[in-house]
């Protein structure tokens, strides 16, 4: 079956309520979907948008930021694989990073790339791992990192990531969480395979 292409044009707020109405999506949701497309697919509307201006539209929650972004004319086009790429895309950084009050600039589009070439490819055993792993590249997606800085529990030995839609497959007795050393080493291991993370002397980077 051939993927299906959409072309959305108007302003970020005309977007946003067209991917609301026709594609079902949260308002947040669609928010994220228009940034993140305007970043990386529309090198026209870009060019006539700061990245600054961008950024401080998105981070605008109270609706207060009058830019030349509402005046602009913008269009973004994507297809049904990049449509449920970037849901699931959306559904990992609530899960994992923007419940910890990490905002979407801070993460950086180059950060999101990253995550939305590897989501598919991610077993659910390994998904706690990675996501450790994205936290460690918050702000700088060549960072070099080890398997003993990937830290899946708190303090307390717990697991603080559960949803009523996925349970990690390393939660035990009370929500403890039973990933060790042994463990994170194995996702380590499948992560490389899947072309995720490489090698580095001793250390570990992403894959772009």
């Amino acid at each position: 079956m051939q993927d299906q292409e959409f072309v959305i044009k108007g302003s970020v707020d005309g977007m946003i309520n067209i991917l609301q109405e026709d594609f079902g999506m949260p308002c947040e949701e669609a928010r994220f979907f228009v940034y993140v497309l305007v970043n990386q697919y529309n090198t026209e509307a870009v060019n006539s948008i700061s990245k600054d201006e961008l950024n401080l539209w998105y981070l605008d929650e109270e609706d207060k930021y009058e830019g030349h972004i509402f005046n602009t004319h913008l269009v973004i086009k994507f297809s049904d694989a990049i449509y449920k790429t970037y849901h699931t895309v959306y559904s990992f950084l609530v899960q994992w990073i923007f419940k910890r009050e990490i905002d979407l600039v801070l993460v950086g589009m180059n950060l999101v790339d990253i995550i939305a070439s590897s989501i598919t490819r991610i077993e659910d055993s390994d998904y706690c791992v990675f996501a450790r792993i994205v936290e460690l590249c918050i702000g700088n997606n060549e960072k070099l990192f080890g398997e003993r800085d990937v830290k899946t529990a708190n303090r307390d030995g717990k697991c603080d990531y559960q949803e009523e839609d996925w349970r990690c497959t390393h939660l035990g007795q009370e929500e403890n969480c039973s990933c060790d050393d042994k463990k994170v080493a194995l996702s380590f291991m499948h992560l490389e395979k899947q072309n995720v993370i490489r090698k580095v002397g001793n250390h570990w980077m992403l894959v772009r």
